[in-house]
């Protein structure tokens, strides 16, 4: 038979929770050490939800002598705080979130790579997203990125999308296990619009609806498109020469001078005047492209990014060493290059010092 003393001390120990208080079990424990209904009814009744609302609310891992831990805790209003590293296992290691039937996202790190995947049932699906550790190369839905970005399938964007060059890449239609083919966009000073077709001429004459042609709402063009003009006809069938008449609410006539029925191609050009084109700030008020910009010179503080800076490290063999690190804010201002490769020249860098991190630990006899 044992008698037992039943601290409520114990809490503040395991949870961090600031309440202390002791209470003597006057009955015995079972042979199992479990508590008998007798045992319970000695405890003492809290008659507020202080506690459990620590514990819930305020909860913090607990160092050696019992404090709270700064180093995980979860506030009032349930928001978990690491100000530490945080730390992951190679291949096994997984941050998952998940509801109540285990459907969710994990992450998880393969081969240094970063992968987020479904999470289905406690089971890890497919990788959605890949991140390649050695250039920092994201691919999604593709497991081993080619390019700084590849994304597998389709994309959108809603705003402003600007590139260097502007290529399409596909497998060869002749020889697609073989070879790959190569085509670049054409460039130009204005959000540019193209349409064209054949039309057949009755009796000399033809009318070309360019919504209708392009499978388009009626009135489509007439909304989209400024400055629209016939740029080309051209007669497939004989040398009758052919004539356009003016772009009207998104219709044209062409006009033959011998009353034939040949087959004219024509193209017409146009500018878009859509509200999208017109709200980007690459464009003005009219939708028109500002094809030339002065580069801004960068402030003093925008400077500083080049100076060096001294990083604390845990990796004993970084300590007292030094490394360039690339700096891309300034490729838009005076005197910098978006593209400095182009010219022959290098990104700017700044030097980052590295520092053996200072560890503090309190052993506790």
């Amino acid at each position: 038979m044992k008698k037992a003393l039943l601290s409520l001390a114990i809490i503040s120990f395991l949870w961090g929770v600031a309440w202390a208080g002791t209470v003597t079990l006057e009955d015995t424990l079972n042979d199992d050490y479990s508590l008998t209904t007798a045992d319970m009814e000695n405890l003492p009744t809290v008659v507020d939800n202080s506690i459990a609302d620590t514990l819930h609310r305020h909860s913090e891992l607990v160092a050696s002598d019992g404090s709270p831990d700064p180093a995980l805790s979860a506030d009032a209003s349930g928001n978990i705080i690491i100000p530490l590293e945080l730390w992951m296992k190679p291949t096994t290691g997984m941050i998952k979130w998940f509801d109540a039937s285990n459907n969710g996202l994990a992450i998880r790190q393969d081969s240094n790579d970063l992968k987020i995947a479904k999470y289905v049932g406690n089971v890890y699906g497919a990788d959605f997203v890949t991140i390649d550790y050695t250039d920092g190369s994201v691919g999604i839905n593709d497991t081993t990125p080619s390019y700084q970005l590849e994304v597998n399938g389709t994309a959108h964007v809603t705003g402003v999308f600007t590139a260097g060059t502007k290529t399409f890449v596909i497998d060869h239609p002749l020889q697609p296990t073989e070879k790959i083919l190569t085509h670049a966009v054409f460039e130009g000073p204005e959000h540019g619009l193209i349409y064209r077709g054949v039309a057949t001429l009755v009796n000399g004459r033809a009318t070309v609806d360019i919504d209708s042609i392009s499978g388009m709402t009626p009135g489509t063009f007439n909304a989209l498109a400024q400055s629209a003009v016939v740029q080309s006809l051209q007669n497939q069938d004989s040398f009758f020469r052919v004539k356009p008449g003016p772009i009207v609410g998104g219709t044209f006539t062409i006009e033959c001078e011998d009353s034939v029925s040949d087959r004219v191609a024509w193209m017409v050009m146009a500018e878009r005047k859509d509200p999208l084109v017109k709200h980007s700030d690459q464009n003005d008020k009219d939708g028109h492209l500002i094809v030339e910009t002065d580069k801004e010179t960068p402030t003093m503080d925008e400077l500083k990014a080049l100076d060096s800076v001294e990083v604390e490290t845990e990796d004993v063999g970084l300590d007292k060493t030094s490394t360039s690190e690339r700096v891309d804010s300034l490729k838009r201002k005076k005197g910098y290059y978006l593209n400095p490769e182009a010219y022959g020249t290098t990104r700017p860098t700044r030097t980052v010092d590295y520092k053996l991190k200072t560890l503090e630990a309190t052993v506790q006899k």
